[in-house]
């Protein structure tokens, strides 16, 4: 079955952490919460801690990862296959505002 696809636009998800600051605000024009820090925001996610919401066209309104189970590689590309094997949606984008010095940090495989 083919699916309508169109260029998808999503409203992010906001996370806020100490390091955070209002530079997404200030420096992008970013609509965030009137108080506090946002350190990250997810403008393509669709992650157990966060998924985007599509903000556009038929799909308006469905979240990527209900849109990803729902179409699979349809949408995210048979390339992509191993990640919907996984139950997983292959891309994360982030934009972060670090306003004080981050750690490093280390991300191991799956393995």
């Amino acid at each position: 079955m083919t699916h309508l696809l169109y260029p998808l636009t999503f409203t992010p998800i906001l996370k806020s952490y100490l390091w955070g600051g209002r530079n997404l605000q200030h420096k992008l024009g970013r609509t965030l919460p009137d108080a506090g820090v946002v350190a990250e925001s997810w403008e393509i996610a669709a992650h157990q801690d966060g998924t985007a919401v599509i903000n556009n066209g038929p799909y308006a309104g469905r979240t990527l990862a209900d849109l990803t189970a729902a179409l699979g590689v349809e949408l995210i590309g048979q390339r992509n296959a191993w990640a919907q094997a996984r139950g997983k949606f292959p891309l994360l984008v982030k934009l972060l505002d670090a306003h004080t010095p981050l750690s490093v940090q280390v991300h191991p495989d799956d393995a």
